[in-house]
């Protein structure tokens, strides 16, 4: 973890539990990429008509 986003722990924990409450769940599923890469996952897929698993290189 980033020292720097240290800050944020406590907040988003809250966040993240009153969410988890709300909706009934005692689980959160996390990607294995972030927003930034899943988009650009996404717009090739899309674009080339071909999975992203089908790249040799990833």
């Amino acid at each position: 973890m980033n020292p720097d986003r240290a800050d944020v722990i406590i907040p988003a924990s809250e966040i993240y539990i009153t969410v988890l409450e709300n909706v009934g769940s005692d689980q959160i599923i996390v990607p294995k990429v972030g927003l930034k890469d899943g988009l650009i996952y996404d717009l090739y897929e899309r674009t080339s008509g071909k999975k992203i698993e089908e790249l040799a290189f990833l």
